[in-house]
This record gives C-alpha cells, structure tokens and sequence, in this order.
C-alpha cells in the first residue's frame, strides 16, 4: 500500500540555476574494506555560521590537519570495518567537536561542521572545595553540580583540590540553535547490560571540564541537575537514560538513570566529560531510503506522472548520483511531513551516510511518524535540502533530483 501527499521541495544548488527536485518513498551493497580511506573536505564555522579566525586541528581516520580559517582537507584518511570516520575538531577557548562521517572506500565528502566557543561565564573558580560542599552554576537557567566536599582530585596524586577551573556547557535542542550540529558523535548509544548500540533522540546534553589535571573521586558522587528544554517539558518521560561519551571510543555508554523532578532531571555521576539525556526509540522506527539523480525535470513530466506514465529517468542507473553525503533530521513532534519541516519543530535526531554506486542510501532506524528533512551535497559540493517521502509496504522512500527544472512550478511528486 502507498502512502503520497504533495510537498513544496526547496532546492539549493551551486548554480544559479533554477531547481526542481523530485521527492517519493536495500542499499548499501558496496563493501567497506579493510584499509579502505576516504577524504573529507570541511569547512568549520561558529555556532553564527560565521567563518573561523582560529587555529583548529582536525584529526580522523589516521590523519590530521591544521587549518587558521576552517577551511580543511583530510585526504586518504582510514575509515574504519563500520564505513565510518571518526572526527575531532579542537581549538583554544573551543568545545571540542565529534563528528562522525560514513563513507565509501575511496569516497570524497565535502561537508560543513560547527565548532562551539566556551560561552562567556562557562568557567567559573570554585574554592575551599577540599573543605566545603559546593553548588557549581556557570549559567543561570542551565546545568548544575553538587560537588561533595574533597571530591575533585589530581589525577595524578589523587590528593583533594582546593580550587578549580570548572566549566558547565548545557545545550538545549531547541534552545541552542546549532544543538544537533555540535552533538557528540552519533545518536545511538550502549544500553545498560548490552552490547549493540541503540538509537535514541537527545532531550539536551552537558559537557564539564573540571580543570586541568584534575577529575571527581568515583567514591564520592557529585549531583547533576539538567533544566528540560522548556519546548519538552510535556514530552519529557518520569525518568530518562543518561549516557556518558567515550571520546576514545566514539561511543555513547549507558551510565544510568535520571530522574524528572518539576522541570529537571537529575542524576548521580562518578566521572565528568560529556553527559546526554537520550531517549531510546525501541520499536518505534522506520526504514528510510533516499535516491539521488540528476536529470532534467519539467512540468510537464509532474503532469504526465499524475496521470500515470512511468518517468524512465527515475529508474535509469546512469543517472544516478553515487557517494553523495546524505544527512536527515527528525524532529520531536510527531506529524506527517505535508507540513514541512518548520521553524517551530524541536530537531532531537540525525544521521549522516553515503549513497551507493546506484545512488541509494538506506537508513534503518530513523524515529517513525516525525517530520524529517533531507540534505544532500554531492562530491562537487552541489547542495540540496528540504523534505518529502512516500510510505510504500513501511518502507518511506525519497526521490531527490538534483538535475534543472524546467516549466511552471516546483511542487513535486512524492
């Protein structure tokens, strides 16, 4: 059974040419290697959108690069059994970003990536913390810590700390507009007791930096206390999975539960670096496959598919687009996506692949009956974005054209 309704697909290309872009809806046959390497051709902006005047190194695969504008080339860098590399972004008075790139052995991606600056009061100078209790709040309205007393340590020595440099990043997903853009690898994390990652969609995560050389004494728990985005207070469940990124790793880890109390959750923790309060999606997924070509579309063609006639453009494979990097996006409401994906939904979940040699990508658990949007940029750095599916046996599937439209409008079959 097929589901279809219309939608007005914006596109963007790098030309100045008008787009039309036809959406509707197992990839994947081509084989990661061992050894394989792909290049990544980035460009890092602030959380403005604004250029980079600072000097950032990126690291990923067996690869790293420095670059002062932002502007970076990672080439022949080794992309792991998984098809996936690894990236970290760093700089002085920056949060380190985690990105996460699935490719084709010998791909080249071109892709945009947000670095956040540490906000302005981030870090605070706590003292007497080897002989008092204290309430750390950076930034009013954000996260919190109880520290115990005698609870941060040196690394090293593991002897109390008087004082510390301590900063608290909270981001919101709707409140911080770049949240999903600066998240910590993928959205999918090891539940408690398990061995396979999970997917799950964020309610707002924290980093926390205790100082340099310094960590929390496991034995003596400090409180964290994390503000609901207050777009999802009503969606937010009695209690919430908290989870903890292995930077070395580049996994999400189960660390146990946080409690809702009024608009808070709150949880113990025994270590510091990045915490996320995600909500597993369990059962309540859908398999998304997106196709990319390129061809010549007209009005006309749009009237003649309404009225029956099969486009052979569609299913011709030399038309097709491989190693296109493909991101979607879900958002929290549910909702079918006639409406579009607006500046009012709260964004909780995305993912990043790579089409294959058919110009097909497939994702297997993206948040079923949400709105979504689809961005694509080919390997010439040719852009589109927007959104439409068509539901066919469960399975939403969308037709993106990247070719020139030609005729009376722009509102495409899905």
């Amino acid at each position: 059974m097929k589901s279809r309704f219309f939608v007005l697909f914006i596109c963007l290309l790098a030309t100045v040419a008008i787009v039309g872009c036809d959406l509707f809806g197992k990839d994947d046959d081509d084989s990661v290697l061992t050894g394989s390497t792909g290049t990544i051709v980035g460009n890092i902006l602030n959380e403005a959108g604004s250029a980079i005047a600072s000097s950032l190194t990126v690291t990923g695969g067996n690869k790293s690069v420095d670059t002062t504008t932002g502007a970076f080339t990672l080439e022949n860098a080794a992309i792991d059994g998984n098809g996936k590399i690894f990236l970290t972004i760093k700089g002085s008075g920056y949060i380190n970003t985690y990105a996460v790139e699935a490719l084709n052995a010998g791909q080249k991606v071109v892709a945009t990536y947000t670095i956040r600056a540490v906000p302005a009061g981030a870090t605070q100078n706590y003292t007497t913390l080897n002989t008092n209790a204290v309430k750390a709040v950076n930034i009013a309205g954000r996260a919190e810590i109880d520290i115990a007393t005698g609870s941060i340590i040196n690394s090293t020595t593991k002897a109390a700390v008087s004082s510390a440099d301590i900063t608290i990043v909270h981001t919101m997903p709707k409140a911080d507009s770049k949240a999903l853009d600066t998240f910590p690898g993928i959205f999918a994390g090891i539940p408690t007791g398990g061995t396979t990652e999970v997917p799950f969609e964020t309610f707002g995560f924290v980093y926390v930096d205790l100082g340099d050389g310094n960590e929390l004494d496991p034995s003596k728990p400090a409180t964290l206390t994390m503000p609901i985005d207050p777009a999802m207070v009503a969606a937010a469940p009695a209690t919430m999975p908290l989870w903890s990124y292995d930077t070395t790793k580049g996994q999400w880890i189960q660390e146990g539960t946080a409690t809702k109390i009024g608009s808070n959750y709150i949880a113990q923790v025994t270590h510091f670096s990045w915490y996320n309060l995600d909500r597993p999606l369990g059962d309540d997924v859908r398999t998304l496959e997106v196709t990319v070509a390129s061809y010549s579309w007209s009005y006309e063609d749009h009237i003649l598919e309404e009225e029956g006639t099969t486009n052979t453009d569609k299913t011709d494979l030399t038309k097709r687009i491989a190693n296109a990097r493909v991101v979607v996006t879900a958002t929290l409401a549910e909702g079918e996506n006639g409406a579009g994906f607006s500046s009012g939904d709260t964004a909780t979940w995305k993912e990043v692949k790579s089409t294959n040699s058919n110009g097909v990508v497939t994702f297997n658990a993206i948040p079923s009956k949400r709105r979504i949007a689809i961005e694509v940029t080919t390997q010439s750095g040719a852009t589109t974005n927007g959104y439409g599916y068509e539901v066919e046996n469960g399975v939403a599937k969308s037709f993106i054209n990247m070719g020139g439209f030609q005729g009376h409008g722009t509102f495409n079959k899905r």
